[in-house]
This record gives C-alpha cells, structure tokens and sequence, in this order.
C-alpha cells in the first residue's frame, strides 16, 4: 500500500513537471503558497512540510540546474506573495503610493525569490555527486536551506521575515529549540524534516524515522525547559504601557498632531490599582520636535512618575550649528527618548536598521521614488544596538519596529541587557497578517536571547513577552488603551545560541 501511493506521487510529480510552463510554475507557486500558511497567525505547519518536501520531490524529476532554478523561484514566489500580501496595505495610506502596489505585490516577492531560485539551482547541481533521496544529499539540501535563508537575512539590508522556522511559533515548547539553534537553525530542521518526508517517497526511509527521533527530542527539551509557573518579576518595576491606536493617515496629519498627543497623556494618566513607575509610549508617538515644543516638554513632565521616567517615540534631529537663531536640520533621527520629572533627557536611542522606501531611499537618483514616511528627509542611521541603563530599570536593549526581526542583532554583545523594549507602530498595515508576524517574531527573540521583551505598539500588539517567548499580557489589535504590567525577569544564565551560535 506504501509503495503504492509512493508510485502515485511521483507519477503526479512527473506530470507536473512535464506539463506547459505556466501550468507546472503554477503548481510551484500553489505548493509555495500552501507553505506560507504556516506562518502566523494561521500555523498551519502540515503546509510548510508538504510543500518544501513537494520542492524537493519536483527538483528530483527536473532535466536540469536551470529548470530547478525556475522551480525553486516559482515556488518561494507563491511563499513570499501570499505570506508578505500585508505590506501593500502600507500603500493605500496615502493612495498616491497606491501605484506601486504591483512593484510590492510581486517584485519584493520575486526579488526574494532569487534565494529560492539559488536553492533550486543549487540542489540540483549537487546531484552530481549525490543522488536525490539519499542521506549525504538531504544534508546538503539542508545546508543549502540554511545558507539561502542566512543570506536572505543578511544580504543587502536584510530582510528575515517570516523565516521557516517561525512555523514552529504554534508550540511553546517546540519553539524552545530556539535558545539552542536560533531561528535560522529552526528553519534547518523545518528543511530536515520536509527533506525525510521526501526521501520516504524516494524510497530512503531512515531519514523519515531519525525526523521523528528529532521531533520528540524537541517536545521532551521544551517540556524540561518551561517551567510550570509563572516567571519572577523584577521588583519594584510597574510599566505602563500606552496603546493610541491612532490611525496611520492621522498620525501625521497637522491638524490631529496636538488631539494625538493630548490622547497619550489621558491614557498616560488613566487610575491604576498600582501606580506605574514607567510610562512607555510607542514607535513616533510624539510626531514633532520636542525641543522645538516647551509646551509638549511640560505636559510631559506632569505625568512623569515619582522616582521614574516617561520613554517615547519621536523624531530627533542634529543641527549643522545648534547655537543659530534658526539652526538648519543636519540629520534627523527616528528615536526612543527617555523623559524624567526635569524635563531632562535621560537617554535618546535612534533607530540604525531602517527601513528602505519607509524612512529613506536607497540610491534616490536610481528609482525617483519618494519614501513612504512623511517628511522631507530621509532618517539617518543610528550606530547600532546599546544597553540604556537608567534609575529604576534593570538594563535593557532599545528597539523601533522591525529591528526586532533580525537574530542575532538586538543587543551590544555586551551581556549587560536584561530585557529588550521594542517600541512600534504597526497601523500601516490595518488587521492583516503583518502585525501577528511581527508579534510572532519578537517572541522568538526573546527564546534565542532568553530575556523578557516589552513591546509597545501605536494599533497594537503591545504585549510582555517572557524569556520563554511567552505572552504573559496583551491589547488586541486596533484597540486603544492601557496595560499596566510587572516585568518578567531574565533568565539567570545566557542561553546556549547566545554565548555559541551568534
């Protein structure tokens, strides 16, 4: 009966790989598109197996590397136009944007791809020296896998989104892995285990019973690694967190500016049974200068908490000579300010990873686009990662919006963060799938890093997240309001992929 239905599917492999070339690219695409349902918020994690070992099948059938290729590019179009259709949502908040839809919806996808086509090519190049289906070329497929997707995070800016291997965001124990091997070792056994279900329809079976070792060991790890109860807090630290849920086409509106801000300071000020020792606003929170605004400084300074400290999203700027009357603008900065009962700034962070097209244009005279984010200049860079160490907080890490998503990369390596702010503002992109990926991802590392992360968001979602990538509070999505929460404790010894793998 097994070979039967192993007879079956490769003869529908053989059909599809010989039929016409739009049919059989859009069986790729089908089965790429079958594998993005496994990212959140669906989790359909059978999608990612199925498809990935569906790939390797129909790169075994291929007549050659340049067939392969196409097939690998096909197939990660289908992963990357469905499980990346969010973005365009960004696009039609300023319908002047709305024209590049189609750049969006199918070049960023198909730019992505290329790594799938690498992929395809190169499996089927090492088929020269091992045939399909046998153990030495599933590890190579797997490390071809892993390689594709370290350069997809790493190339060019970097963009590591919806990695394979936040398909095992479904399970919290599954997902304990990760403080071992990161996300790009997870998306390696998302392959091994797509690859060992391939091999089985090859006719190569040990792989599919050393899969199933695997799987188990994973669940037993998660299971001896998550404790039972509740984490420890840090004492005496009561963080309040500030959801405006302000829609993106007001935000930066010059006639909503001050009602916008007014609306932070009154949930800022909402009765709480404990009272805060922290207030943290989200990504851009304040949408103007606050040294050009005395005013804001004061109202803000009203809200401070005794003995604490205001921390917000806003945009700062460098002056060419800040000792003019009426100083031009040098570098602005898209920043974290903490804000004390002095009016004095008790740190600034800005953001280093930023965004290309949303807060600056790569090679502007090139494409004679404009970026997304309002204002005439582009943001300038930040050096990079930092611990902000102020009166009342354990050390932490300071990160705006998708700085979150690159492993690896959201401390100084220095070890001294004990947990991780990720302030963002996600009302670009309304009640799709974006906002639950990015989530997804910020869970993930805090698994790798093994420290707690506070996220702060504009439409949601704010959350507190364990260092076992936990939710232990939450405001939905697209809801406005207040979370007044303890923060977990770090984990008391730095996990196995922080002090070895990154």
């Amino acid at each position: 009966m097994l070979n039967f239905h192993r007879d079956s599917i490769l003869h529908r492999a053989d059909k599809i790989v010989r039929a016409s070339g739009l049919r059989k690219y859009f069986c790729l695409w089908a089965l790429g598109a079958i594998a993005a349902l496994a990212m959140p918020p669906l989790y359909f994690f059978p999608g990612i197996l199925i498809g990935y070992a569906a790939l390797y099948v129909l790169l075994a059938r291929s007549g050659s590397a340049r067939e392969a290729a196409w097939m690998g590019f096909f197939f990660h179009l289908g992963y990357f136009m469905i499980g990346l259709y969010w973005i365009n949502a960004a696009l039609l908040v300023d319908l002047s944007f709305a024209w590049m839809i189609p750049l969006c919806a199918i070049g960023l996808p198909a730019l992505l791809s290329l790594y799938g086509a690498l992929l395809g090519g190169a499996t089927k190049l090492t088929a020269k020296k091992y045939s399909f289906g046998t153990m030495p070329h599933a590890f190579c497929f797997v490390a071809l896998f892993f390689l594709c997707e370290w350069i997809r995070g790493h190339a060019l800016t970097g963009f590591p989104w919806n990695l394979t291997g936040y398909g095992f965001g479904f399970s919290d124990y599954l997902v304990q892995t990760a403080s071992i091997v990161g996300a790009y070792g997870l998306g390696a056994i998302v392959a091994f285990f797509s690859v060992a279900l391939a091999c089985w329809v090859l006719g190569c079976k040990r792989l599919l019973a050393a899969s199933g070792v695997l799987l188990i060991a994973m669940a037993a790890f998660g299971v001896w690694r998550l404790p039972a109860a509740a984490m420890d807090t840090v004492p005496d630290v009561r963080l309040r967190l500030v959801q405006g849920n302000i829609a993106q086409e007001l935000k930066w509106d010059h006639k909503s500016i001050q009602k916008n801000f007014y609306k932070y300071l009154d949930l800022s000020t909402l009765p709480a049974a404990k009272p805060p020792t922290h207030i943290i606003w989200p990504e851009t929170a304040v949408s103007f200068l606050l040294d050009k605004n005395p005013e804001a400084m004061a109202a803000i300074q009203e809200i401070v908490p005794v003995n604490g400290a205001v921390i917000l999203g806003a945009p700062r700027v460098d002056y060419a000579d800040p000792s003019s009357p009426d100083p031009e603008i040098k570098n602005i900065y898209n920043s974290i300010l903490g804000i004390d009962s002095n009016r004095t700034i008790l740190f600034s962070y800005d953001k280093s990873h930023l965004v290309p097209f949303g807060e600056y244009v790569p090679l502007p005279g090139w494409f004679g686009i404009k970026k997304l984010v309002s204002g005439i200049f582009d943001y300038t860079p930040g050096p990079g990662p930092q611990t902000v160490t102020i009166d009342g907080l354990p050390p932490f890490s300071p990160l705006i919006c998708y700085e979150i998503i690159f492993p690896g990369r959201v401390t100084d390596g220095t070890g001294r963060a004990k947990w991780l702010l990720n302030l963002t503002n996600d009302g670009w992109y309304g009640n799709t799938a974006g906002p639950y990926q990015h989530l997804a991802e910020a869970r993930m590392r805090a698994v790798e890093e093994g420290l707690p992360i506070v996220r702060v968001a504009n439409t949601g979602i704010s959350a507190v997240i364990d260092p076992y990538g936990r939710t232990v509070d939450q405001l939905p999505l697209g809801q406005g309001g207040i979370l007044d929460i303890s923060l977990p404790q770090s984990l008391p010894t730095a996990t196995f992929y922080t002090k070895v793998i990154k």
